[in-house]
């Protein structure tokens, strides 16, 4: 309905706000945002969590050398 080009067919904002997936979405999840202060708060832990980062990255990372694209002919 948002979609709609004409405005008279439109959802109003109230009818909007008040649709259940934005209505959930209007929640505040219980963590803490990381924050300047939060990282300090847990300086001790801040190398492990990079480490496990640096790690997670490392086995995202392709390896472009072992990548072949094929020719548009010889694709099946």
């Amino acid at each position: 309905n948002l979609l709609k080009t004409d405005p008279t067919q439109r959802m109003t904002i109230t009818e909007f706000m008040n649709q259940p997936w934005i209505m959930q979405s209007m929640q505040v999840p219980p963590t803490p945002l990381h924050t300047s202060r939060v990282l300090k708060e847990e300086k001790d832990l801040w190398e492990d969590v990079k480490e496990e980062m640096t790690s997670a990255l490392a086995t995202m990372r392709v390896d472009y050398e072992q990548i072949k694209i094929k020719k548009i002919e010889d694709a099946s």
